[in-house]
C-alpha cells in the first residue's frame, strides 16, 4: 500500500490506497471482522471494483457482506472484477485442487482453515451474489485450476464480470 501511494497516488491522484486489517484465519488473528465490514466509501461512488484472489479466501457471510459493499459503491453500470474457484454440483475435482470438504453451496480444500482455499458452486454465485445485489452477469471465464489447459484459459482462479444494474441501497 505505501508502494502504491508513492509510486502510483503522486502520478494519479484520483487513485488512492487504503490497508485495513480484517480477521481470517490463514493470515491474521486481530482486525476487523469482513462479514460486517463496512467500505469507507459514499455509495455509487465508483466505476470499478477489482477483488483478484479475496472471494477464494472468504466464507460465505463475508462474500455476501462484501458483494453487498461492491454493490452499494459501484454506480449504476459499473465494473465488478472477481476471481473465485467455482464448481457445478457433477464437477470432478482434481488431485491438486481437491476441495472434499462440502460444506453445502460451498466446499473447502482444509476443514481446519476455512479461509485456506473456498470454492463456490455456481447456483450460489447466481442465487446470493449477483441476484440479491442487482448485477447482470457480463462473463465468466474458467480458470486452469480445474485442469484445463493452461493456454485456453485466463487464469487461474475463475473469473467472473459483473455489471451493476439499478442501486439496491
Amino acid at each position: 500500500v505505501d508502494w502504491c501511494k508513492k509510486n502510483i497516488t503522486t502520478r494519479f491522484p484520483n487513485f488512492n490506497f487504503h490497508y485495513i486489517p480484517l480477521v481470517n484465519d490463514l493470515y491474521s488473528s486481530s482486525g476487523k471482522k469482513a462479514a460486517n465490514f463496512k467500505f469507507p466509501y459514499n455509495d455509487n461512488c465508483f466505476d470499478l471494483a477489482v477483488a483478484n484472489s479475496v472471494f477464494t479466501h472468504m466464507v460465505p457471510n463475508e462474500v455476501e457482506n462484501y458483494m453487498s459493499e461492491i454493490s452499494r459503491i459501484l454506480k449504476p453500470g459499473g465494473i465488478c472484477y472477481a476471481t473465485f474457484f467455482l464448481y457445478d454440483d457433477d464437477m470432478k475435482f482434481s488431485p491438486t485442487f481437491d476441495f472434499s470438504t462440502d460444506m453445502g453451496h460451498y466446499r473447502l480444500m482444509n476443514q481446519r482453515v476455512k479461509s485456506a482455499n473456498v470454492a463456490y458452486s455456481n447456483e450460489y454465485l447466481w442465487r446470493e451474489l449477483i441476484e440479491k445485489n442487482v448485477f447482470q452477469l457480463i462473463h465468466q471465464f474458467e480458470g486452469f485450476w480445474k485442469g484445463h489447459s493452461r493456454e485456453n484459459c485466463t487464469d487461474f482462479q475463475d473469473i467472473v464480470i459483473l455489471k451493476k444494474l439499478d442501486s439496491i441501497h
